[in-house]
C-alpha cells in the first residue's frame, strides 16, 4: 500500500483527530507544487470567516423599506414594524432588523458593507447540497472534493506539511473554532485547517503548553525502511507538526489579554473572542472560521404578540454583539487595520411566510462585510416583489457567492486575478468591497454612480409569448441570464467577454413557459442589474 492510500484509509487522519477537544486534521504533500511568484510573499492580512448554519431568512435582516407594503401582505405573520427598522443613512428604503443595533453603527462608522441577494444559479435547498456548494465554491450540479480555501491555501503554501513549521509560516494554516470538520478547507488531499478548543484557549490562563495534550510521537523509536515505516514515519511527522502547532497557538493566545468585555453565554462571542487573541498574539494564520445555528426557522421565528422579539431576534443580537465586541477588541490590540470578516449562510429563505410564524427554504440573502478597511455602504439593490407573488417565489440572484470570494482573494490577499480564476475554477467579477488594499482604486465610486442608472429595462410587461429587453452596457464582460422564481436559469440570452459599449435590445421569447414571475440578470463587470419579467396567459 502506497502513502498516499494509507494515508486516506485510516480514519483519524481522513476525519478529524480529537485530542483533549483538539481537533486535528491530516495534511499531506500538494500535487501542486509550482511557485506563483505573482504573491508568493504574503501580506499579513486575515479573513475571519462567519457561518450562520441553517439559512438566513434575508428580508427580515436587510428590510427593503420601499416593499414594505407588499412585505406586509406576503409575510403578515412575522414581519418587523416599520417603525422599528434601523434605516441606513444615505439608503431611506434600506433597514436592518432592530437586533442588529450595534451593526447599524457599525455601518454609521463606516465599518460594514451589506451585499444584496447573493446566491448561484439553479439553487439547491438541501442544507447539506447547499453547503458543500458554498464550500466548494461549485456549481450547483458540480460534486468537488476540495474546499475555496483549501485550494488558496494549498498553493499559497507549496508542499506543505514537508518543511513546516518553518520561519517564513511556522503557524496553522487556518483554524476553525470546531472540533467539526469543515469542507471550506479541504484540500487536493486533505483538510489544510485546524480545530481549536474555544473553552481552553479562553479559560486556561497561563502561557502553559500543557494547556493543549501532545500527540506522542516515539521519537526514539527506530523506522524500519519499508512501506510500513514510511506510513510510520509519515505519521510521526503530523503528530510533530500539530504539536508543534498547539505550542504556538498557546504562545500568542496566552500572551494576549482581551481588551473588552465580550457578550456572555454567546458562542460566537467566545469563537471571536479567543480569535482576537490569537491575532493579537501575532500567529500568521491566514483564515478563521466561526459559526452558530438556528437559523433553520421553519416555525417560531418571532413572538406571535411582538415580531421584535423571538428566535430570529436572538440571532441577530448574537451576531450582532458579537461582532461589534470583536472589533472594538481589534481596534484596541491595534490589528484591526489586518482584519476582515464576512457572514455567510447556506441559502436565504422565502417570500411568503408559513403558518407556523416562520420561514421555508429559499435562495439568495443579503451578506455581510466588516472591518477597518472595508468599502462601506449598500451594495445591489432593494428585492423585487409584487403582489402577484405566490408560495413558491424566491428571491432572484444579485450577485453571485463567488464574487465575494473572489475579491476577498484579489483585493485582500492580492492574489493576481488569473490565479484567483484558476482557485474558483472560472473568472467571477470583482466587487469594491475592500478599500484600495491591492492598487485598486475608483472603482467604487464609478459603481456607485452607475447603480442610479437603469442598465437594463422590458418591454411589453407584461407580456403573453415575447419581451424585448434593452440594455446598457460599457463595454468588456457583459452576460444576460433568465432565472426563473425558484433560481434556476433558463436561458442565457447573452455572453460576451468584449462586448461593444453602448445602449442595445434584444428579444427574450418565453412562450414555451408557463404564465408567472421571471427575471433577467444584467452582469457588465462589477456591475449588475435584475429586471422582473411578468409573463401572462
Amino acid at each position: 500500500m502506497n502513502r498516499r492510500k494509507f494515508i486516506k484509509s485510516i480514519p483519524y487522519l481522513a476525519a478529524p483527530v480529537i485530542v483533549g477537544n483538539v481537533n486535528l486534521k491530516g495534511w499531506a504533500n500538494s500535487p501542486m507544487v509550482q511557485q506563483l511568484a505573482q504573491y508568493a510573499e504574503l501580506n499579513d492580512k486575515v479573513l475571519v470567516l462567519v457561518q450562520m448554519f441553517g439559512g438566513n431568512d434575508g428580508l427580515n435582516t436587510v428590510i427593503p423599506l420601499d416593499k414594505y407594503d407588499s412585505l406586509s401582505v406576503l409575510r403578515p405573520n412575522i414581519m418587523i414594524p416599520a417603525n422599528k427598522v434601523l434605516t441606513l443613512p444615505n439608503h431611506p428604503n434600506t433597514g436592518l432588523h432592530p437586533g442588529l443595533s450595534e451593526l447599524h453603527n457599525m455601518y454609521k462608522d463606516g465599518m460594514v458593507k451589506i451585499i444584496q441577494s447573493v446566491g448561484y444559479p439553479n439553487p439547491d435547498f438541501s442544507h447539506f447540497r447547499s453547503t458543500d456548494i458554498w464550500s466548494a465554491a461549485s456549481n450547483s450540479d458540480e460534486f468537488l472534493t476540495t474546499g475555496w480555501v483549501g485550494r488558496f491555501l494549498d498553493e499559497e503554501y507549496p508542499n506543505f506539511p514537508y518543511n513546516y513549521p518553518n520561519p517564513d509560516m511556522p503557524d496553522p494554516l487556518a483554524i476553525q473554532m470546531s472540533s467539526l470538520s469543515n469542507p471550506v478547507f479541504q484540500g487536493p488531499n486533505f483538510a489544510l485547517g485546524m480545530g481549536m478548543d474555544t473553552w481552553r484557549i479562553n479559560n486556561l490562563g497561563g502561557n502553559n503548553v500543557n494547556n493543549f495534550p501532545k500527540l506522542p510521537t516515539g521519537l526514539n523509536t527506530p523506522i524500519t525502511s519499508s512501506p510500513h515505516g514510511e506510513n510510520l514515519s509519515f505519521l510521526k511527522d503530523m503528530y510533530r507538526l500539530y504539536n508543534s502547532h498547539t505550542t504556538a497557538v498557546s504562545n500568542a493566545a496566552y500572551g494576549v489579554t482581551n481588551m473588552v468585555k465580550y457578550p456572555n453565554d454567546n458562542y460566537l462571542a467566545d469563537q471571536l473572542k479567543a480569535v482576537a487573541r490569537m491575532i493579537a498574539g501575532g500567529l500568521k494564520t491566514k483564515i478563521y472560521l466561526v459559526g452558530f445555528s438556528g437559523f433553520d426557522t421553519h416555525a417560531n421565528q418571532v413572538d406571535n404578540g411582538d415580531h421584535t422579539i423571538g428566535a430570529h431576534n436572538n440571532l441577530m443580537r448574537t451576531l450582532s454583539t458579537s461582532i461589534d465586541a470583536f472589533q472594538k477588541d481589534l481596534a484596541l490590540l491595534k490589528v484591526d487595520d489586518r482584519v476582515m470578516g464576512m457572514t455567510f449562510s447556506e441559502f436565504g429563505r422565502r417570500i411568503i411566510s408559513n403558518n407556523s410564524n416562520g420561514t421555508d427554504h429559499g435562495t439568495a440573502a443579503p451578506l455581510f462585510v466588516f472591518g477597518k478597511n472595508v468599502n462601506s455602504g449598500v451594495l445591489g439593490d432593494n428585492v423585487i416583489l409584487n403582489s402577484n407573488m405566490k408560495t413558491e417565489d424566491n428571491l432572484p440572484m444579485q450577485y453571485d457567492f463567488r464574487s465575494i470570494y473572489a475579491t476577498m482573494l484579489h483585493d485582500w490577499f492580492c492574489v493576481p486575478q488569473t490565479n484567483t480564476d484558476d482557485l474558483l475554477l472560472r473568472n467571477f467579477q470583482l466587487l469594491p468591497l475592500v478599500n484600495n488594499i491591492c492598487n485598486r482604486s475608483g472603482e467604487a465610486e464609478a459603481l456607485a454612480k452607475k447603480a442610479q442608472i437603469e442598465y437594463i429595462t422590458n418591454s411589453p410587461n407584461p407580456f403573453v409569448s415575447s419581451t424585448t429587453i434593452k440594455y446598457k452596457s460599457d463595454g468588456g464582460q457583459t452576460s444576460i441570464q433568465i432565472f426563473d422564481n425558484r433560481g434556476r436559469e433558463i436561458k442565457q440570452l447573452l455572453d460576451e467577454q468584449n462586448h461593444d459599449a453602448g445602449s442595445f435590445e434584444i428579444n427574450c421569447d418565453l412562450g414555451e413557459l408557463n404564465s408567472g414571475n421571471y427575471y433577467a440578470r444584467l452582469q457588465n463587470g462589477a456591475l449588475q442589474q435584475v429586471v422582473c419579467l411578468v409573463k401572462v396567459k
